[in-house]
């Protein structure tokens, strides 16, 4: 990774306190409170509510900072809100833009399917319908597998809130085949430990009710068991939760590896070229345009992640997902741990094949995550990682962290995944909104749409994944 960032330090040293405010005012409480209001009215679309909780966390940071009187305070938040309502959208849109004529000298090619985005669900759908003898090509503006699904923690323990548990009970059964067919990505599936810490507002026997509720195998640990599967944590614990089908993998050989399969499958994958047309026309989405070439197809899947809803745009669609910045850092190599993921204390961690841990967590309210798409890392998420790390395992206080990356997500403005096939115009197909559970679930959500295309019938029923959730009532 070409852009990471050398640290050289130890976790404690890495982990001082910031003492800066995390200041929730009222003015803006008040404002959240309204949109949120037309949102559910249907008034609003939820992706101003998603930007306005992103810019007030740094606003507020600097209001507080300066002292802001209360009418300064109250006339910022309603600024901001004037501006966000006056380039709000309310329902998906219904003019679709003009075709424009490729460059000159551009080619042309024809495929069955089209996919935009060259992360891990586009590449697993476009190898399944390669498989059924679809002619398909994936097209990137980077490298294929560059953005978040080669930059994640490589943690296969998917999220299991409202609709994600299905599509995650599926990819636990995906993976062992998934990582067998790609050969060499360091898969192991040693299970996964969240830990509740002394100060947590639950007990484990919550997060294990939870978790078998939603047909999930789960053990609850005491506090000496988990203690035992990791002896560096901290005996601030009240115990925590076993999920023995969790696992890891490298995503860097995920993706290489899931690309060389997917061109053995009969996939085409153009990397560095960016979709800057999606054509539609006679109610029907025809393909999309390049600077280098134009490609006709019956089927366009933006599948994007965080790009995917400036491309939705260019097709008239309102698809609220919103780019978000993770951060991750990596220690030195140190003495093999453990081979079970663990997390808890806000944190996810795990040790990779050389001994590195990769651990990664939200950063404090006023470092917000980027609504830009800007990889740089930022001290004070890092500082908010190390010491939550520090104060899960005391014992590796001492560890040196070696660099730090960051990488893009692309959350849904609910939270959920959106898969789905537009019915009209027809020929648009939708793979995103998946936020930090796309690698996971990735495998599942890259079957479900393929299916989707191919059948309409689905392995897991995405009846609730569907775009039309956001529409504005009528």
């Amino acid at each position: 990774m070409n852009d990471a960032v050398d640290l050289g330090t130890t976790l404690g040293e890495l982990a001082r306190e910031d003492d800066r405010p995390s200041p929730r005012l009222a003015a803006f409480d008040a404002v959240e409170a309204r949109l949120a209001a037309d949102v559910r009215a249907g008034r609003l679309s939820p992706f101003v509510r998603t930007r306005f909780r992103t810019r007030a966390a740094s606003l507020q940071y600097r209001l507080a900072a300066a002292d802001a009187r209360e009418d300064e305070v109250a006339r910022a938040a309603t600024d901001l809100e004037r501006e966000l309502r006056a380039g709000a959208t309310t329902a998906l849109a219904a003019a679709r833009p003009r075709a424009r004529p490729a460059s000159a000298g551009a080619r042309t090619a024809t495929k069955d399917v089209v996919i935009v985005g060259g992360g891990i669900v586009g590449l697993a759908a476009a190898r399944q319908l390669a498989r059924a003898g679809v002619r398909v090509v994936v097209i990137e503006r980077g490298e294929i597998g560059g953005e978040a699904s080669g930059r994640n923690g490589g943690q296969i323990s998917p999220g299991i809130d409202a609709t994600w548990a299905p599509l995650a009970k599926r990819a636990l059964d995906l993976w062992p085949d998934f990582a067998r067919e790609l050969g060499d990505i360091d898969y192991q599936c040693a299970g996964g430990l969240y830990v509740v810490m002394e100060s947590d507002p639950i007990d484990p026997v919550d997060v294990l009710e939870y978790r078998r509720e939603r047909g999930f195998v789960a053990e609850a640990l005491d506090a000496s068991a988990c203690r035992r599967l990791l002896p560096s944590l901290t005996d601030r614990i009240k115990g925590g939760v076993f999920s023995p089908r969790h696992g890891q993998v490298d995503p860097v050989k995920t993706m290489r590896a899931l690309a060389r399969s997917a061109r053995a499958c009969g996939v085409d994958l153009w990397s560095n070229e960016e979709v800057t047309v999606i054509d539609v026309s006679a109610g029907a989405f025809r393909g999309v345009r390049t600077p280098r070439r134009h490609v006709a197809a019956d089927v366009v899947l933006i599948a994007a992640g965080a790009w995917s809803g400036a491309l939705a745009r260019q097709a008239g669609v309102d698809l609220p997902v919103s780019p978000r910045r993770i951060q991750i850092i990596a220690s030195e190599p140190t003495e093999r741990m453990t081979d079970t993921l663990w997390g808890g204390n806000g944190l996810y961690s795990r040790q990779n094949s050389t001994g590195e841990l990769h651990f990664g967590a939200e950063g404090p309210p006023w470092d917000p995550s980027v609504e830009t798409f800007e990889r740089r890392t930022t001290e004070p998420t890092l500082r908010r990682i190390a010491r939550r790390m520090v104060e899960l395992t005391p014992g590796l206080r001492g560890l040196r962290a070696k660099r730090a990356w960051s990488g893009i997500i692309g959350p849904s403005a609910d939270g959920q995944p959106i898969i789905d096939v537009i019915e009209e115009p027809s020929g648009l197909a939708l793979a995103t909104g998946f936020g930090g559970n796309g690698f996971g679930t990735g495998p599942a959500s890259g079957e479900a749409i393929a299916e989707l295309i191919l059948t309409a019938a689905t392995s897991v029923d995405t009846t609730a994944m569907r775009l039309e959730r956001f529409r504005a009532p009528s």
